[in-house]
């Protein structure tokens, strides 16, 4: 079905467009179990407080929040490395997709310690709760965007797929932008806590970006 599609040679293995079939019986999966998915997705990026409001006291870690975040980290891996080695003319090798995809659990499993650490400084575990929660939402959301733009680019060959390289760079600015945003609205805290300001900046932005730079090098 798809030999002959992506230009100038660069046909990607059938591993790759199979992992695309899984994620769609995932998502069939998800949103069976939980038809909420979509609009708290939605709410991520639209009014955090209603998503929070949504979860109530079920912030915690669910196999139904397991699977979304791991489907979203596989549409991640496989969007980039897909695109990057059509754009690249190079031939598509896993190498690159496992470790982004290794990438989203440890920037996931960061995130998890930095909600203790910020429920401890803060002396309420509610705090650290709502943030994790916020971002993890915000970042699946996000990579939604982008799987269809990494299917799509990578599908009509070298020139589209450089171009969607940029735009889900743009993407994945915006939802930078959009976290600093927040972090202005809890400005007051940070401004009473420097510790609280330095396990943000160093562990929920600085670290993440250092990791991917060393991940992507290999």
């Amino acid at each position: 079905m798809f030999e002959g599609a992506v230009r100038e040679g660069n046909a990607l293995p059938a591993g790759w467009w199979l992992l695309w079939v899984a994620i769609a019986c995932g998502l069939a999966l998800l949103r069976t179990v939980h038809p909420d998915c979509i609009r708290q997705s939605q709410w991520a990026w639209t009014n955090w407080r209603l998503l929070y409001q949504a979860k109530g006291d079920n912030t915690g870690w669910t196999l139904v929040d397991g699977l979304s975040n791991g489907l979203a980290g596989l549409s991640l891996s496989l969007s980039v490395s897909g695109m990057w080695s059509v754009a690249h003319g190079g031939v598509f090798t896993w190498s690159l997709f496992f470790r982004l995809w290794m990438l989203w659990f440890l920037m996931m499993a960061i995130r998890w310690c930095i909600r203790h650490l910020m429920g401890l400084a803060s002396g309420s575990s509610l705090l650290g709760r709502e943030w994790v929660l916020s971002h993890r939402v915000v970042l699946e959301s996000t990579f939604w965007v982008i799987a269809p733009l990494g299917i799509a680019a990578t599908f009509k060959g070298p020139e589209a797929a450089r171009f969607g390289l940029v735009l889900s760079g743009v993407i994945w600015l915006t939802c930078w932008i959009l976290r600093q945003h927040r972090v202005v609205m809890r400005l007051e805290l940070f401004g009473r806590n420097r510790l609280m300001t330095m396990l943000y900046l160093c562990a929920l932005e600085v670290l993440p970006v250092a990791v991917f730079c060393r991940a992507w090098q290999g």
